[in-house]
């Protein structure tokens, strides 16, 4: 692999992983229990090769609560993704 697309790959890595972080900081998934708070980590369901940028993967994950989250851009900016929906 050429380093100009190696760059590329890295740097949509990174956002993802940014934005992934950002998704699951939003949810505040704990819950509160006896007056301890406990901290569940989201499950990964699925998982998503982009059709874009070969090698780069995103993620579908389910909280405690049952709701999805995904680590592609468009949920990020718009809630809404065809990982999720389709």
């Amino acid at each position: 692999m050429d380093p100009t697309t190696q760059k590329i790959i890295d740097h949509y890595r990174a956002i993802s992983k940014k934005m992934m972080d950002n998704v699951a900081a939003s949810q505040g998934d704990l819950l509160f229990a006896v007056g301890q708070a406990k901290v569940i980590p989201p499950e990964l369901v699925a998982t998503y090769e982009s059709g874009s940028v070969q090698g780069l993967m995103y993620k579908v994950y389910k909280d405690w609560k049952d709701n999805l989250t995904c680590n592609c851009p468009g949920f990020v900016y718009r809630r809404k993704c065809k990982h999720i929906s389709g």
